[in-house]
């Protein structure tokens, strides 16, 4: 079982920037992770939730999920003058693996490695960099 420790993850960027999440709390079986932003702003932090929850029946399946969120936080100035800092909007990435309780530790592998090359592969990510469907 992992300890509740730091996650890193790089960025996107031309030069890839480090993202430190924080473990913040785990809450029966959700461990949520948050990477506090520069600005001080609470709202625009980004989330990272990870959870493991067991099968409801006998030979059912594990639901594992990893969640991360990315609000993008504008600064307005309100029917009252006053300047606020709001969220535009939440960028989400959600992956869901279902897996059978008689699977393997190498199936569970391949699974999580096949979905990683997945999102990394060149014409995946190019269509989701450039909002493309595939034809």
């Amino acid at each position: 079982m992992p300890s509740n420790a730091n996650i890193v993850i790089n960025d996107g960027a031309s030069t890839p920037v480090a993202h430190t999440f924080k473990p913040l709390s785990v809450v029966g079986y959700i461990a949520t992770f948050r990477e506090a932003t520069s600005n001080g702003i609470p709202i625009g932090n980004n989330v990272l939730t990870y959870s493991v929850k067991a099968p409801a029946s006998a030979g059912g399946a594990y639901t594992v999920q990893v969640k991360l969120t990315k609000p993008k936080v504008i600064t307005i100035t309100d029917t009252s003058g006053k300047t606020v800092n709001t969220v535009d909007h939440t960028d989400l990435f959600d992956a869901t693996f279902k897996v059978g309780a008689s699977s393997t530790a190498q199936e569970r592998k391949d699974l999580r490695v096949l979905a990683s090359n997945a999102i990394v592969n060149a014409l995946l990510a190019q269509a989701m960099d450039d909002l493309e469907a595939f034809w």
